[in-house]
């Protein structure tokens, strides 16, 4: 089979069958004293561990194990594909996007807080929030995509917060994110630093932006405040996209 071939059959492949295909690859699965595994035939039909271990004859903590050990294993596959560690280039891109799309300069990304809902924990009341659901908060830095993500901080803790108790939020209030240089405003000789544009929650950072509070600005500060929202929409918007593809 030539080249072009083989490209037309990779392209038919769903997402579903080149995830078995990486996982092959990686030679993630080990080898069990039993034939059939119960992941692929009740993990989205919301079966609970002890359903799945009584349909297939099998331990309750076999299936928990099989659980951890896939998950591991698409974890490990996917990550390098679909959710890289952005580098200096990848955030002077997103910075030329925001301009382009947004007129929005030196901005890297747009950063925001989400609560998930999920069942109760033993310790529910660390991931009992404000709106009074259990979750847990997802801290996004965005550009219509997710550039990078942080999951499993309790739900009841304030976004400021769990930013900076987040792997890439310390990264940035430390300086040890791969920022570009600071660079000129468009048409100036004004010199800024590229930063992510936040709401109120998130502290005020050499790298972090976010709209003046309170109201009878002035010209301004009023037009400041509408480029941060340009921008700022982008990750707001996000989750109504998201929640339309469910």
């Amino acid at each position: 089979m030539d080249k072009k071939k083989v490209s037309a059959v990779g392209i038919c492949l769903s997402a579903a069958e080149m995830l078995v295909v990486k996982l092959k690859e990686k030679k993630q699965r080990k080898k069990r004293r039993f034939g059939r595994r119960p992941m692929n035939r009740n993990r989205d039909k919301g079966s609970s561990q002890q359903e799945v271990a009584w349909n297939f004859k099998i331990g309750k903590t076999t299936v928990h194990c099989i659980i951890k050990e896939t998950t591991e294993a698409i974890y490990k596959v996917l990550q390098p594909l679909v959710l890289l560690e952005p580098t200096k280039e990848t955030f002077t891109a997103i910075a030329t996007d925001f301009f382009n799309k947004w007129q929005l300069p030196n901005c890297s990304g747009a950063v925001d807080g989400k609560n998930i809902y999920i069942q109760a924990p033993k310790n529910g009341s660390l991931f009992y929030n404000y709106k009074q659901s259990f979750s847990i908060v997802l801290m996004v830095d965005a550009n219509y995509k997710f550039s990078m993500v942080d999951i499993g901080v309790y739900g009841s803790n304030h976004d400021g917060a769990i930013f900076m108790e987040s792997v890439f939020g310390a990264a940035l209030l430390n300086g040890n994110l791969n920022l570009p240089l600071p660079k000129e405003l468009p048409g100036t000789n004004v010199v800024l630093p590229h930063f992510l544009v936040g709401d109120q929650a998130f502290p005020l950072h050499e790298n972090i932006m976010r709209p003046y509070p309170g109201q009878h600005l002035g010209v301004e500060k009023n037009i400041f405040n509408y480029r941060i929202s340009r921008g700022r929409r982008v990750v707001e918007n996000i989750w109504n996209f998201n929640s339309a593809m469910v």
